[in-house]
């Protein structure tokens, strides 16, 4: 901990590379993973929002962040870019925690932060006539800058979209398939197909080391991290005793310990009530 100083197929195998333009490639050949900073997200959304240089300065410093409607987009921009907010699905704990540290002599900085987003809900609730999801970006991503800790800058693991899990899938299942006949699993897929998307997504290390943190943010959506990575490791140990074959090992893993496929499947888009 460290105290507070707030001044301190083919086609969609092509769409994966577009979404490395604000991220910066983690330094391993096995692996596509993603990381940003927020600094660096907030550069782009600069861009991207067309912020006029007179406001570049005054956006320098979190903490002045005026409640306009620039700096809500501007807020919800870096959200949307480093996966800690959804339009449908509000603010993903889990991943927005990774840019804060709370201050080691902080006894209640959970709880402030938890009351904190409790008084977003009391006043927007999601579907009325009044609920504004740019307001509720801006005072959640407040909630955790002013109680939760000190802003991060380093780079963080930025969890996958469905969409691009599956443009994973098929990039492996492009690598793993030649021109002659091949050996198929029970679902009609390559072998070894599960172990080119652990290490491709940034999931498995080239020694077979599951990176739980990262398999948390990705899958425990909702989930404490202690008890989501208990869960996991007690899993990934069973499966270990019984096979020594990476491909199968990595096989069990996606199916019955990160719940891959229901993953994706509930991560299917639908029409969002919150908008």
């Amino acid at each position: 901990c460290a105290p507070v100083n707030r001044s301190s197929s083919c086609s969609r195998t092509m769409k994966l590379v577009a979404v490395t333009v604000f991220v910066l490639l983690t330094k391993t050949s096995l692996s596509l993973a993603l990381e940003g900073s927020f600094r660096d997200a907030q550069e782009r959304c600069f861009q991207y929002l067309n912020v006029h240089d007179s406001r570049w300065e005054e956006f320098q410093d979190v903490s002045s962040y005026p409640a306009d409607e620039q700096a809500k987009q501007l807020v919800r921009c870096i959200g949307l870019m480093l996966r800690f907010w959804d339009d449908c699905e509000g603010v993903n704990a889990a991943v927005i925690k990774t840019f804060f540290q709370p201050d080691c002599s902080d006894q209640r900085y959970l709880n402030r932060t938890n009351e904190c987003l409790q008084d977003i809900r009391v006043q927007n609730v999601a579907g009325s006539e009044t609920y504004d999801v740019l307001t509720v970006v801006f005072e959640t991503f407040h909630c955790y800058y002013h109680q939760y800790g000190n802003l991060v800058d380093l780079p963080q693991f930025i969890p996958w979209t469905a969409n691009e899990l599956l443009q994973i899938e098929d990039l492996c299942r492009n690598i793993l398939t030649s021109s002659s006949p091949q050996p198929v699993d029970d679902l009609g897929r390559p072998p070894c197909l599960s172990q080119c998307f652990l290490l491709q997504a940034g999931f498995w290390s080239a020694s077979q080391a599951v990176l739980l943190d990262r398999v948390h943010l990705q899958y425990g959506r909702g989930e404490e991290q202690d008890v989501f990575i208990r869960k996991v490791t007690n899993c990934v140990d069973l499966y270990r005793q019984q096979h020594d074959n990476s491909c199968i090992l990595a096989d069990q893993y996606m199916r019955h310990c990160f719940h891959h496929e229901s993953f994706i499947n509930r991560s299917t888009p639908s029409q969002c009530v919150a908008i």
